[in-house]
């Protein structure tokens, strides 16, 4: 019997949406007759396991690539970790800690032993001062102290010895204890040996990490195709999502470019995903091709709950799925809290709330948001904290009345959510984000849509005033919505694509497509120059700083018509490291807002993280920058060497050294360092000078300006060819150093109205790029324009909310 092999190695347990998936195309592919498998991770318990499918423990990783322990290596490698932290330096702590917590428990509990407590305490403290005067009088001895300083030399060896013995001996250990973890692809090749696959076997993976992809890219190539299986591929995450571009390895492009070079694509590899936002991105990449398959889940569960009347109830408001900030649990306790006077306490509705955390502790601001959700009764605000099984998870859906979402709409813009397929399956009204992929299944007559996630408490009020018109309208709704989405629909997809595959590509597509937020058209001039802007981005979000000139700069680049490609990036510490992702999904949106506030035709942006500082170039001093970081002090030297070390992508590193920009933009100089990193020579280079920079880590240092690196700081501005500055006295100072650049202006003299600074703008451009500058017209009649500035830069230049500008015609 041909076999259909469903691997979802970070299958651990209930949690997420990984077991009912796995189960329902497990099912779906017995149905058509295949014997099903499932193989999951190693600790995945017995109890779950299903009695009419095989399932298969075998992995050691998660789709992260993280090892899962079992509690028995838990265990090991908490030992191990003790012998690792100076495990006698701890025992005595340990037994100082409680010795003094016993005599406190017993001086309070025990009063008939208070008497003689203190006795034994006072003893002890005469019989310390009399050791330490007994000390004293040893002073007086001749040859006392040569004798003191030769017991502690020997006490010093012998501790040393003991000390470098232990370490050995904990070396063994853990070398000896350590839990051998297997790679993915070790795993993949040895649960697949050990179930005997044929060519007619199909496997489908549907949660995988990026360079897990490439691991099965490279068991394929290693092996004889003719015998090989069909493996179907599922990707869920945007191509621009952290996890995707900083993966591991090859990265994503390539490996679509070697499975297509390879001849593996379409015969023996094919891959999908759920939404037509994410199939146009994916097939922008290569010659690849995703299809797109519906989001299973296990219908007939739905039909097993037990229906209970909500006659003379309070209406029933649910949060289904983890406790997870992407998914909004932190908003709330703000939303009950609106609710809570009017509805929730006279008991017109109540909540229920699934709160278990996705990873041990929570995440952010998750076990704050439970905990305030824990000051409600429980009769009317009931948070359930572990993950339910199957049946009670369908049956508190069957139960609700409606389900709020209050997901982050930037996460989910393109992402599916199996809550919502599930809710809009049971024919249950939601509440959910306007601008995300789960605004775009709904329409006002089942659901009530939000902007900002303070809207949401008079969304679900709404929803109460209407609820028998929204409800009948998501019932009928809910059945069309079945069919499209069932396990049976994704299988008869899965086994019928290798067809499709080879029909889609005797067509070609010539509408424009997103990538990355890069618009790509067959139409589109070649001629059109590109601009690449280098921002450092802190300004966007800190609400004390101002930065007009880059809003003119904005402004002018919009008017024009560039194409325009951002590379953003923080130059705060406390923004770098691990707190990168919060920075990443913050100036996300504001970048959004503010170039699309002045018409900016923004190709493609990466907002990106700083390696770790493997290379230190001009041959600056190494011992001097491991003591800044050490010392936790910034200086131009520093941020120089980081700025080199930047975590540019691949395709961006492949656009500059193949000279593809015709301008680059740098709003400061250290980030030339990017620029002699990957030797771009062709490119010309705008720098903005908003002050001198050896000045001001000078004043924040506390300390004169380093003659050094202010020398460095000319030499790297003499290597542009156009400066822009903001005051007068910078540039003239500047200039005492520097001559090279041809040009050089102001961009925020007094009174300096915006159509002189279009003028100025237009003589760089000409200077820069001649007759292919695309210059923006500043004479004739004056035209006032009114922008209805948004919030963002408003707080940055303190306008009103409709600000007039006055330029030429």
């Amino acid at each position: 019997m041909k076999k259909f092999i469903v691997i979802d190695h970070s299958l651990c347990n209930l949690q997420g949406h990984h077991y009912e998936c796995s189960l329902s195309v497990a099912e779906a592919a017995a149905r058509e007759g295949y014997e099903p498998i499932i193989i999951t991770n190693k600790i995945f318990p017995q109890s779950l396991k299903p009695d009419n499918i095989k399932v298969i423990s075998a992995f050691d990783v998660d789709w992260f690539d993280n090892p899962v322990n079992s509690n028995q290596e838990h265990n090991i490698i908490e030992f191990l970790n003790i012998l690792q932290n100076n495990p006698l330096d701890k025992l005595s702590e340990r037994i100082i800690y409680q010795v003094q917590f016993y005599f406190k428990y017993w001086d309070l509990t025990q009063p008939k032993l208070k008497l003689l407590l203190e006795k034994i305490q006072g003893s002890l403290s005469r019989l310390i001062n009399w050791i330490q005067e007994d000390i004293k009088l040893l002073r007086s001895i001749p040859l006392s102290n040569t004798l003191w300083g030769l017991f502690k030399i020997i006490w010093g060896l012998i501790r040393y010895i003991l000390v470098i013995f232990s370490k050995k001996i904990n070396q063994a250990l853990i070398k000896l204890l350590t839990p051998k973890t297997k790679s993915f692809k070790e795993s993949l090749s040895q649960v697949l040996e050990e179930i005997k696959f044929s060519s007619d076997d199909e496997i489908f993976i549907h949660t995988i990490g990026i360079y897990q992809v490439e691991q099965v890219y490279h068991y394929l190539v290693d092996r004889d195709l003719s015998k090989m299986p069909r493996f179907h591929i599922l990707l869920r995450r945007d191509i621009d999502d952290p996890l995707v571009v900083y993966a591991p390895g090859m990265g994503l492009k390539a490996i679509f470019d070697n499975c297509y070079n390879s001849q593996l694509w379409p015969d023996k590899i094919q891959f999908y995903t759920d939404t037509d936002e994410l199939i146009q991105r994916y097939n922008s990449l290569s010659e690849v091709k995703l299809q797109k398959i519906p989001i299973p889940f296990r219908q007939e569960k739905l039909q097993q709950t037990t229906q209970i009347s909500t006659k003379n109830k309070p209406i029933h408001i649910v949060y289904l799925g983890d406790a997870r900030p992407e998914k909004g649990y932190h908003y709330l306790p703000s939303i009950v809290e609106s609710l809570w006077t009017d509805y929730i306490q006279p008991c017109k509705i109540k909540l229920t709330i699934q709160s278990n955390f996705s990873i041990e502790g929570g995440e952010g601001l998750i076990p704050q948001a439970r905990l305030a959700l824990e000051r409600y009764p429980d009769s009317k605000v009931k948070l359930i904290k572990n993950a339910m099984s199957a049946d009670d998870y369908y049956q508190l859906l069957a139960e609700a009345d409606m389900l709020v979402l209050p997901y982050d709409s930037h996460s989910y813009r393109f992402r599916t959510s199996g809550v919502l397929t599930e809710a809009l399956a049971a024919g249950k009204p939601v509440i959910v984000p306007e601008n995300s992929w789960l605004g775009k299944q709904v329409d006002s007559s089942r659901a009530s849509l939000y902007k900002n996630t303070d809207e949401i408490p008079e969304k679900v009020i709404y929803i109460i005033e209407n609820l028998p018109q929204f409800s009948d309208s998501a019932k009928i709704f809910s059945q069309g919505w079945l069919e499209q989405n069932s396990p049976d629909n994704l299988l008869k997809t899965l086994l019928s694509s290798q067809n499709t595959i080879k029909l889609d590509n005797i067509a070609s597509n010539k509408s424009p497509i997103e990538i990355n937020h890069q618009i790509v058209s067959n139409d589109t001039p070649e001629t059109v120059p590109k601009i690449l802007l280098v921002i450092e981005s802190d300004f966007l979000l800190d609400n004390e700083t101002t930065n007009p000139s880059f809003i003119n700069q904005l402004d002018y680049l919009g008017l024009c018509g560039y194409d325009v490609y951002g590379l953003f990036f923080t130059n705060k510490i406390e923004r770098k490291g691990n707190n990168y992702e919060p920075f990443y999904h913050q100036v996300y949106p504001v970048i959004d807002r503010i170039f699309q506030e002045f018409s900016v035709n923004l190709k493609q942006r990466w907002i990106v993280n700083y390696n770790s500082s493997d290379i230190i170039p001009y041959a600056l001093n190494t011992k001097e920058y491991i003591k800044e970081v050490l010392e936790e002090k910034n200086s131009f030297k520093r941020d120089l060497i980081e700025r080199y070390n930047l975590g540019i992508p691949s395709d961006l590193i492949q656009l500059l050294q193949s000279n593809q920009f015709d301008v680059i933009f740098l709003n400061s100089i250290i980030s030339y360092s990017i620029i002699d990193h990957f030797n771009v020579t062709q490119s010309s280079v705008i720098c903005e000078v908003s002050e001198t920079l050896s000045y001001r880590y000078a004043v924040n240092n506390h300390r004169n300006i380093d003659e050094d690196e202010y020398q460095l700081e000319c030499k790297l501005l003499n290597q542009c060819d156009s400066l822009i500055f903001r005051n007068q006295y910078e540039l003239e100072k500047v200039g005492e150093t520097v001559n090279k650049p041809q040009l050089c202006v102001i961009s925020e003299q007094d009174n300096l109205e915006k159509a002189d600074y279009f003028k100025k703008m237009n003589q760089v451009f000409t200077s820069l790029l001649d007759d292919r500058a695309m210059l923006l017209n500043t004479t004739g009649k004056k035209v006032a324009i009114l922008y209805p500035w948004g919030d963002i830069l408003e707080r940055k230049s303190g306008a009103s909310k409709r600000v007039g500008l006055l330029i030429d015609g």
